[in-house]
């Protein structure tokens, strides 16, 4: 393996070069930054489950197919709450006015209310067509009448609550490539509109829960960024106890993070959930480089030049650094492995960004270390390092329990990841008491649940079959009772109302003719039908289910299918429209986490052992951490934390981050162990870079840890987890790698006594 000494003659020859030509490298690298300010600033939040999805995957091919054949299916449902009422003359007024005013928003294409339904009456001149709410003011009997309608009639009572106090209005937007960057204005507009009526309003809805995790993702994004800025500057202050040092630092990152934005905005890719943590990443990240090599230059001899301290510094890190960043860069890599297109992003811009930052932290501390100012200050008592010697002694001395203790801390972890499960909900990303959540609540409580789960029935030559459309019917029913949906809605639902207002309840409709003039009947004034007599080769069926998570969504979708095994030989049935894409998710993220950590494992040791010169490296690095990841994994299997689409990443992630602290330790372990015994060497190498490993865990933990101030709760759980793992593979670094080293000579029977005095 190329030892420290081996590496000198080239690494010197490199520190020598760029410190010539230092004043050059550092222009360049500030007019990139000047440039990337730009598409920095351009960049778009959008969390629409197509950014999830790659182009040809049959869920989101299926979607497209649907939303080509009835246009968008995101709607909004407002609910217009009255506590004396909304039918009454006056509440059925304020409704009225409500409708109105939706229907003249830009980008609101339908509206449906109870004062946008009709009723049909047989006369003696045929069928009339007349509103379901008369026109002008309504008398008390006028609208006690409607009542007795309403509730006598299930189709109407969804548009109105149980107890007559919430009404529902139900908002159409505009096609998608319409609707892109204007969910946000139309929303405002709705609410705008409605705020002034004597009337509470609330808002559900697919799209309502996309824009409040998009304006949560804007939040986030810079909150999460100045916060890990506050740390990350706190915590140096505590450790170098000098500005210079920390104004180094802070300049290094943020210019690695501005460069790696830059590159992002000009791919033209926008923020997410998951691609927020970016920038945030590059900052904790490229923090480390920074820390080794001020720290390194701090306890070289006073006497030292600026050059030649500089020089001697960069010589001295070039190769451990290059191996840190290489390996975390791997590791961030293999997330493009994912099917996931925003885990591919994730995956790729964070391993360009953690190699911008190395050259960030090369080119800015090339121009720093000459100056005094920019070096930390020394510590003035050993106390630290003692702690982290005694550590390392500990783990010698103490093989045996340290490495009971690590097995049973594994089987622990294993237990828990047993528990964990897989799973994504978009409204559960935000937190309980956020407006869209209790409106949401208040809503399903209200009028029932609203998300449409969509399906389309297909024959094999028309469905226009009154024996399939009572099938259909009757299939709707079944599903009813099973409790899986709370309502449903079909162009065979209308048919059938639209013959028991003719007063033919009663009597069968047995021929393709009859059906076909009820159909023409009654397309002027149902969009079902319309879509029927444009497509009647399909029937679109919607039911109504609860916000809920994919695996409930698989649920019902099962329920539903079930129970379609009763209908007509010939006829298929298939799940569509939006939330299906949340099922095909879950599998995404299984083989998303499945895939990337599995070429995490291959990779990253692979990539040690070649740096390294040996397959003794890959294993140093591997068994001692994955002992952090496994120990990531149980808690959140034992916590009930699932794998979604943000923490899909975070055993890749871990492991990428953790290994680096053990690339420094075997580095220099290997460099000592030419003439020190192992378990000095490793003492050894624990004094010259346990320090400089302790300050990168503490900033890495910290800068994670304010993650947990964002409005994202999978983004909270990530950083809590990500911390808490950094965390944990310092101790094992300190304490476990010590003990399978001495566990080793064990093994092979070295009889030479241990130093551990």
């Amino acid at each position: 393996m190329p030892s420290a000494r081996s590496a000198d003659s080239w690494s010197r020859r490199f520190a020598e070069w760029l410190y010539v030509y230092r004043r050059w490298v550092l222009a360049i690298g500030l007019v990139l930054a000047g440039v990337s300010v730009g598409p920095t600033v351009g960049i778009e939040v959008d969390n629409t489950l197509r950014r999830y999805m790659v182009e040809g995957d049959p869920a989101l091919k299926a979607y497209q197919q649907f939303q080509a054949t009835y246009g968008n299916d995101e709607t909004v449902l407002i609910g217009l709450q009255r506590p004396s009422g909304v039918l009454t003359p006056e509440g059925l007024t304020v409704l009225r006015t409500a409708t109105e005013r939706l229907r003249r928003i830009d980008g609101v294409v339908g509206v449906q209310s109870l004062t946008t339904q009709v009723r049909v009456q047989p006369t003696l001149a045929g069928p009339q067509v007349h509103p379901l709410v008369p026109p002008g003011a309504l008398s008390a009997e006028q609208a006690g009448a409607l009542r007795q309608r309403v509730r006598s009639d299930s189709a109407l009572g969804r548009f109105v609550s149980d107890d007559g106090t919430m009404a529902a209005l139900v908002a159409r937007m505009p096609p998608a490539d319409r609707l892109k960057g204007r969910r946000g204005a139309i929303l405002d507009s709705i609410r705008q509109r409605l705020r002034p009526l004597d009337a509470s309003v609330h808002l559900a809805g697919i799209g309502v829960i996309l824009e409040a995790l998009n304006e949560a993702t804007t939040q986030d994004s810079a909150l999460v960024l100045l916060a890990a800025l506050v740390v990350i500057v706190g915590l140096l202050g505590v450790f170098f106890r000098k500005i210079g040092p920390v104004l180094v630092t802070v300049g290094v990152v943020c210019t690695a993070a501005l460069w790696l934005m830059g590159l992002y905005g000009a791919a033209g890719k926008t923020l997410n959930t998951v691609t927020l943590i970016v920038p945030t990443l590059i900052l904790v990240v490229g923090t480390a480089d920074c820390v080794h090599l001020l720290v390194h230059a701090a306890h070289l001899p006073d006497t030292l030049s600026g050059r030649e301290r500089t020089i001697r510094t960069i010589s001295y890190l070039l190769f451990p650094c290059a191996v840190t960043s290489l390996t975390t860069a791997a590791g961030f890599a293999v997330l493009t492995t994912s099917a996931i297109p925003i885990v591919q992003d994730l995956g790729l811009f964070s391993a360009i960004g953690v190699l911008g930052a190395f050259v960030a932290a090369l080119i800015g501390s090339t121009n720093a270390l000459p100056h005094a100012w920019s070096t930390p200050c020394r510590p003035d008592d050993g106390r630290l390092d003692a702690l982290l010697e005694k550590t390392v002694k500990a783990g010698f001395r103490y093989e045996r329990v340290v490495l009971a203790g690590a097995v049973v801390v594994t089987g622990l972890s294993v237990l828990g990841i047993t528990q964990l499960t897989v799973d994504t909900n978009s409204i559960g990303y935000l937190y309980p008491d956020h407006p869209v959540r209790q409106d949401s609540r208040l809503i399903e409580k209200k009028l029932g649940p609203y998300a449409p789960l969509e399906f389309v029935v297909r024959a094999d030559s028309t469905v226009i079959r009154p024996n399939l459309m009572r099938a259909v019917r009757g299939w709707q029913r079944r599903v009813e009772v099973t409790g899986a949906v709370g309502w449903h809605r079909s162009a065979a639902d209308v048919l059938h109302r639209l013959q028991a207002a003719l007063g033919d309840a009663g009597r069968r409709v047995e021929t393709p003719q009859q059906l076909k003039g009820l159909l023409t009947l009654g397309a002027s004034h149902s969009r079902r039908l319309r879509e029927l007599r444009a497509h009647p080769d399909q029937l679109r069926v919607t039911f109504g289910i609860p916000i809920q998570s994919a695996q409930d969504v698989r649920a019902a979708i099962a329920t539903v299918k079930e129970a379609a095994a009763a209908l007509p030989p010939g006829v298929t049935v298939e799940e569509t429209g939006y939330l299906p894409l949340y099922v095909r998710m879950t599998h995404l993220i299984v083989d998303a986490q499945l895939r990337s950590f599995g070429w995490a494992l291959l990779v990253i040791p692979a990539t040690i052992a070649l740096l390294f010169g040996g397959l003794w490296a890959a294993g140093w690095s591997l068994v001692p951490n994955l002992l952090p990841v496994l120990l990531t994994l149980g808690t959140m299997g034992t916590l009930g934390i699932p794998l979604d689409i943000v923490t899909v990443t975070i055993a890749v992630i871990v492991f990428g981050l953790v290994v680096d602290d053990t690339v420094h330790l075997i580095y220099r372990y290997a460099d000592a162990r030419a003439s020190h015994r192992p378990a000095e060497a490793l003492r050894s190498a624990a004094r010259r870079v346990g320090r400089m490993i302790g300050i990168t865990t503490a900033v890495l933990a910290g800068g994670f840890l304010v993650l947990m101030l964002a409005h994202n709760r999978s983004v909270v759980w990530f950083g809590a987890l990500a911390s808490g793992a950094l965390g944990a593979a310092f101790i094992v670094d300190l304490l476990v790698l010590p003990a399978i080293a001495a566990g080793l000579r064990t093994a092979r029977g070295d009889s030479t006594p241990r130093d551990d005095s």
